[in-house]
């Protein structure tokens, strides 16, 4: 649905896919390789620059000829630590695999640097509609450990995330 075409003027083009359709094919597990993902063009999709253009004659389940994977982990763009309704929200830039995902690989910091520090062990974990974003509900444990430690949770200065190696 959107995306950048990086180079026009060979008989090759060449696209950046935008941001929502990488999270969406990653979502519904399209494009693994070369033998997992196909194009499909309309005629309006390309025209030649002839005098009178021609249009892109209709193509359908035509098998890519290259294929670069994803290589990189996802990662955490913001988190939200909410006392009061005992949540701890984490989004990331892609989708995240529920099955893969290790909330004891959690811990939440006094200091971005060392400090006192505490392991998330949490009731439940709800992912979003697209898996970028995953509520923890906090245990009794939790907020035992948050609420009166008086180190953790009393401001965005005093309170720090990590993600372990593995967590996602």
């Amino acid at each position: 649905t959107g995306g950048n075409v990086l180079s026009y003027h060979t008989s090759a083009v060449e696209v950046t896919i935008s941001i929502q359709d990488l999270i969406y094919l990653k979502y519904n597990n399209f494009a693994f390789n070369t033998n997992t993902t196909y194009l499909s063009a309309l005629t309006t999709t390309a025209q030649d620059l002839a005098i009178i253009p021609q249009y892109l004659t209709p193509v359908s389940g035509l098998i890519v000829s290259n294929f670069t994977e994803d290589t990189s982990a996802p990662l955490l763009l913001k988190s939200t630590l909410d006392l009061y309704l005992n949540i701890l929200v984490l989004s990331f830039d892609e989708p995240i695999n529920e099955t893969s995902f290790n909330i004891s690989r959690i811990l939440l910091h006094s200091q971005s640097s060392g400090g006192f520090s505490i392991p998330v062990l949490g009731l439940e974990v709800t992912f979003s509609s697209l898996n970028t974003k995953l509520t923890i509900y906090l245990s009794n444990h939790d907020l035992v450990a948050i609420k009166f430690n008086f180190l953790i949770g009393n401001s965005e200065n005093d309170t720090f995330i990590t993600l372990e190696n593995r967590t996602v």
